[in-house]
């Protein structure tokens, strides 16, 4: 079912909530194809500045093959793809964003 939405184009990922500096972050993590790309996109903000919009970190990486995304996905952002969803309403992040570093 995630390779299908992937192979599709859909955009899926994930929010949940984590400690960082005795502080509670909301990450964000997801992934889309776009053409023949794989696009991942992670941010992490701590919770009391979600209004403002304000970021620890993002970043949006580019891979060649779907493989490669997973397993970046999996092991340097430690998330389980399993758990991706579609989000309802707004996207997790804008595709049309250059990638970062």
């Amino acid at each position: 079912m995630i390779s299908k939405l992937i192979e599709e184009g859909r955009q899926i990922g994930q929010d949940f909530f984590l400690k960082l500096n005795d502080k509670s972050c909301l990450k964000t993590v997801a992934i889309q194809k776009i053409e023949h790309e794989y696009k991942v996109y992670c941010r992490i903000m701590y919770e009391e500045d979600y209004d403002t919009g304000e970021v620890i970190s993002r970043e949006i990486k580019v891979f060649d093959n779907v493989e490669s995304a997973l397993e970046y996905i999996t092991y340097k952002l430690c998330c389980k793809v399993e758990d991706f969803k579609p989000r309802k309403g707004l996207k997790y992040f804008n595709a049309n964003l250059p990638p970062t570093g």
